[in-house]
């Protein structure tokens, strides 16, 4: 697994909404705190970039 340390973060806090009116929240400091709404509205929330977790509302 690729450290994510090696990569270079060009990402601050974000927080906007798409051009479908999806809702992103993203968050990277290493610790990286995404949280996306799809189309189905369901929300999804990433602690890492290798790191999955899926949660219904």
């Amino acid at each position: 697994m690729k450290d994510i340390k090696d990569e270079k973060v060009i990402m601050d806090y974000m927080d906007y909404m798409d051009d479908y009116g999806r809702l992103w929240t993203i968050m990277d400091d290493y610790g990286r705190l995404w949280t996306i709404m799809d189309d189905y509205g369901r929300l999804w929330t990433i602690m890492d970039i290798f790191d999955f977790v899926h949660k219904c509302p």
